[in-house]
């Protein structure tokens, strides 16, 4: 039954997209069916495993229909919570979890995660409408907390936010991804570097603020700040060693103890083109197999039309769609990287549209004089 399980999910994601979406709701309820004629615990397992693979708009179906099972297992209902906030669908995370916290009240796991995807969604909204409901409701986690799991170390973290002061960082930074998302990028990297700093001078916060802290700075092109800061290199070292990259340093092998993720191997990737060499096929294959979300499928699909030519057509038919779709216009390294990708596909309006964003999000770094150079090579007379 696991063969079958597993053959169910193959068959589906090897479908091009369209045709996913049409079987969607046939697939979810044999998938589901197929899963409750396994023990529970195989079946979560199971679930467990070809979860990475589902698409972005099969995780919330399928998460509804698994959901009676899934919370039988706390491991497997913890992953679903943390899939379905991956693809940023928070309501359908917290409502999940909502049921985990009546079975497993006491337990601190299931609190840190409500609190963690609660407090991510809270550090994420620029619209204040948006980030007001998600405070409120971030408060009423916590307050639902029982008085002994508020003294845990995992969960102390946490109260910060929870305090005036508190409230007010959130809102600080509510604004501040406000005017990133308006195109004010310099005043975004002003006020973000204050917020860092003063996030650093707390007695204590949760590694959920540092992390998209130091991910929010990354996409603004504050690499020397990122590559240099000791937290960044501890908390996320990918990160920090893609930074040192953008500003000429060698991308290393690996990181020490951690795998390579996306970011990092869509660096090895736009390096190899850029150098007129064609990348590894298992950097290729994995990216393919790593990218999830809608942006980075896209910059992922335009590397590959770039490298071997496949889809380059019915990308230049779509791409003003995909390009707004996947809201990308103010995050430079990956502007970096589709800008190597239209370069090569020798693309020169879109790539003049690329570059030009990049020069207004007015950021000087040593790989942007050699994408100007690459640029220059297949395109001549962009500007």
């Amino acid at each position: 039954m696991r063969w079958f399980l597993r053959g169910s999910v193959l068959s589906y994601v090897v479908q091009r997209e369209r045709r996913q979406r049409d079987t969607l709701f046939r697939w979810t309820h044999q998938f589901a069916r197929l899963s409750r004629l396994l023990p529970v615990e195989i079946a979560c397992q199971e679930i467990s495993r070809v979860l990475p693979v589902v698409p972005a708009h099969a995780v919330v179906s399928l998460s509804r229909q698994l959901s009676d099972l899934c919370i039988q297992d706390k491991k497997t209902l913890l992953l679903i919570a943390q899939t379905l906030a991956f693809h940023g669908e928070y309501d359908e995370a917290q409502s999940l979890l909502w049921r985990g916290i009546r079975l497993y009240r006491e337990d601190i796991d299931v609190w840190e995660h409500a609190l963690r995807i609660s407090l991510e969604r809270l550090l994420s909204r620029a619209s204040f409408v948006e980030w007001r409901q998600s405070y409120h409701r971030f408060k009423y986690i916590v307050a639902e907390i029982p008085s002994d799991a508020k003294q845990h170390p995992t969960i102390r973290h946490y109260l910060l936010f929870e305090t005036e002061q508190g409230r007010h960082l959130c809102e600080d930074l509510s604004f501040y991804l406000w005017l990133w998302q308006k195109g004010r990028v310099d005043d975004a990297r002003n006020g973000l570097r204050l917020w860092w700093t003063e996030l650093q001078s707390q007695s204590s916060f949760p590694e959920t603020a540092a992390r998209l802290t130091i991910w929010y700075m990354f996409g603004l092109g504050m690499f020397a700040e990122v590559a240099n800061d000791p937290s960044a290199q501890r908390l996320t070292p990918n990160i920090a060693a893609v930074a040192n990259w953008f500003n000429g340093a060698l991308l290393p092998a690996s990181p020490r103890g951690y795998r390579p993720d996306l970011l990092w191997l869509l660096t090895q990737w736009a390096q190899h083109l850029t150098e007129a060499r064609y990348p590894p096929i298992g950097i290729v294959w994995r990216s393919l197999l790593t990218a999830r979300r809608y942006n980075e499928t896209f910059i992922t699909h335009m590397l590959l039309a770039a490298t071997f030519g496949f889809g380059r057509v019915t990308l230049r038919q779509h791409f003003a769609r995909h390009w707004e779709a996947a809201g990308l216009e103010w995050f430079l390294p990956y502007l970096h990287f589709l800008c190597v990708a239209l370069a090569r596909l020798r693309w020169e309006a879109e790539a003049q549209k690329i570059w030009r964003l990049m020069d207004l999000m007015n950021v000087e770094y040593a790989r942007k004089e050699e994408l100007r150079k690459f640029l220059r090579r297949h395109l001549p007379y962009i500007e």
